[in-house]
């Protein structure tokens, strides 16, 4: 092993100018290479149909202008697919105005929806 990389020592010092112009010519190569790379791929991707994309839809339309915060969702979801008891109304109702009156919250929004 040391013969070996000996030889390749010796090698590259006596060539060393054909070494460096190879090297140059490689990082030349991969720059150009990098320049005709192709861009990244979009970030916006849809899955039309699907109930995600129907809510992104939706919290668009409400929130055009957008916050450029962050978000969260609350969800409330009864054993039998909606909720009928007024006491569970209340108790969601009385969830959403404490997580309204939070001091960086911006805005609530409530979207029902019927189980299927």
């Amino acid at each position: 092993m040391a013969a070996l990389l000996a030889f390749i020592g010796r090698t590259a010092f006596r060539r060393r100018w054909y070494l460096l112009a190879m090297w140059i010519g490689i990082l030349v190569a991969l720059g150009i290479a990098a320049a005709e790379a192709p861009a990244a791929p979009s970030d916006g991707f849809t899955m039309p149909g699907t109930e995600s994309q129907q809510a992104a839809t939706v919290a668009g339309e409400h929130f055009a202008g957008g916050s450029g915060g962050a978000s969260a969702q609350l969800v409330f979801v009864d054993r039998a697919g909606h909720v009928t008891s007024a006491a569970d109304k209340s108790a969601i109702e009385k969830a959403v105005s404490a997580a309204a009156a939070g001091p960086q919250v911006a805005s609530v929004a409530v979207f029902s929806r019927r189980a299927r």
